[in-house]
């Protein structure tokens, strides 16, 4: 169950929306405090070319720097 429910949520749609260089974001797949599901349905939302969602398998949020030999197969 997420931590964090939509209700609480910083809506960070205009803001990725303006952005016009390629930017990834990279979602842990058990990140209790910004769901995966949410984040993917609202970089699809925003319809953004150069905003990507990669998500990173047994990952949640902030991860360690065990994350850094992974984000390569990533993007």
């Amino acid at each position: 169950m997420p931590i964090i429910n939509e209700r609480w949520m910083i809506n960070l749609s205009h803001q990725w929306s303006k952005v016009q260089i390629p930017y990834v974001i990279g979602q842990g797949d058990t990140d209790r405090f910004g769901p995966t599901k949410l984040v993917e349905e609202l970089v699809a939302k925003i319809n953004n070319s150069y905003l990507t969602c990669k998500v990173i398998t047994h990952t949640g949020h902030m991860s360690g720097a065990e994350i850094m030999n992974t984000l390569p197969s990533v993007l």
